[in-house]
C-alpha cells in the first residue's frame, strides 16, 4: 500500500492517521501481511523504494524486512465501505468539506441551473 495520500481511505482515514501512520516513520510504502497480522515499512526515497519493490520476494525470503505487529484488531476497519451508497458517500464528503467547498458546490449547481434555464435551444432558433 502506498501511504502518500491517506485521504483516499475516505471516512476511515482517522483510524489510519491515529493507529498506523505514526508507526510508519514517514515511509512511502509498506508491506502488509494480513495472515501473520504484521506490517513492514519500506524506508527510503522513491528510487530505493522502486528497487525494494522490484526485489520484494527476495527481501521476504532473506528476512531483510523488519516486520512489526499490526496495532489494529481488524484491518478492514481502516478501509472504506465498498457497499456504501452514493448518498452515504456524498453525506460523508459533505461533513468533511470546508465552508468554502460547500459554497462553491452550491454556486456550481445554481450556475448550471441558471445557464440551462436561460440558454435553452429554443432561444437560438
Amino acid at each position: 500500500f502506498k501511504t502518500g495520500n491517506p485521504s483516499m481511505l475516505g471516512g476511515a482515514s482517522e483510524t489510519f492517521k491515529t493507529s498506523l501512520r505514526p508507526l510508519l516513520n514517514d515511509s512511502l510504502a509498506f508491506v502488509l501481511d494480513l495472515d501473520a497480522h504484521r506490517f513492514a515499512p519500506l524506508l527510503g526515497n522513491s528510487t530505493t523504494l522502486q528497487e525494494q519493490l522490484a526485489h520484494l520476494h527476495s527481501l521476504l525470503l532473506a528476512g531483510a524486512l523488519s516486520f512489526r505487529p499490526l496495532p489494529l484488531h481488524n484491518f478492514q476497519d481502516m478501509l472504506p465501505d465498498v457497499d456504501a451508497s452514493l448518498w452515504l458517500r456524498a453525506w460523508q464528503r459533505l461533513k468533511e468539506a470546508s465552508v468554502v467547498e460547500v459554497l462553491l458546490a452550491n454556486l456550481l449547481l445554481w450556475a448550471v441551473w441558471i445557464l440551462g434555464h436561460h440558454l435553452t435551444f429554443y432561444r437560438f432558433v
